[in-house]
């Protein structure tokens, strides 16, 4: 499964205009999730796992001036 978040907190300047810190985590548990491995049987890298079908976990930080 997957977790995702988003944390935001918004700062008035005047009327409707706001400053707004922002801060998104995807994947927050980082449980991976493994591929198939290798099913051709001529490879060298038969049954090998090599790779995952979820990517890691992901920060994102913004600053928005919204008007």
């Amino acid at each position: 499964f997957g977790l995702d978040m988003a944390l935001l907190k918004r700062f008035p300047i005047r009327g409707d205009d706001y400053i707004e810190l922002r801060a998104n985590g995807y994947n927050l548990p980082n449980h991976p999730t493994f591929d198939y491995g290798d099913q051709l049987i001529s490879s060298v890298n038969f049954g090998r796992i090599t790779d995952t079908l979820s990517s890691a976990r992901v920060w994102e930080f913004g600053l928005y001036y919204r008007f």
